[in-house]
C-alpha cells in the first residue's frame, strides 16, 4: 500500500512539473513568434504593383532576391518606392 501511495504521489508531482514546463515553453514560443518583417529589397514589378506606379526618380538597381515575390530579379531598396504597404 505504501509503495502504491508513493508511486501515485510521485506521478502527480512529476505530472505537475511537466505541465508547468509545457506551459512555460508555450508562452515562450508565443512571445517570440517571428513576426512578418517588412521587405528590404523589392523588384520593379512588385514595387509598381503596390505603389500604383510611384517610383523614386533615380533608384539604384542591382541583381538580387525580391523580398516580396522571392524571385531573383533586378531589385532596389523599398525606400525607392516610398515605403508602400505590402499585403
Amino acid at each position: 500500500m505504501k509503495v502504491i501511495l508513493t508511486y501515485t504521489i510521485l506521478t502527480i508531482f512529476f505530472s505537475v512539473i511537466i505541465m508547468s514546463w509545457i506551459e512555460l515553453i508555450v508562452k515562450y514560443i508565443r512571445k517570440n513568434k517571428r513576426k512578418k518583417k517588412y521587405p528590404r529589397y523589392v523588384c520593379r514589378d512588385c514595387g509598381i504593383k503596390f505603389t500604383g506606379g510611384k517610383c523614386f526618380k533615380i533608384p539604384c538597381w542591382y541583381e538580387g532576391r525580391c523580398d516580396v515575390c522571392r524571385k531573383i530579379k533586378i531589385v532596389t531598396e523599398v525606400r525607392d518606392f516610398y515605403y508602400p504597404e505590402f499585403k
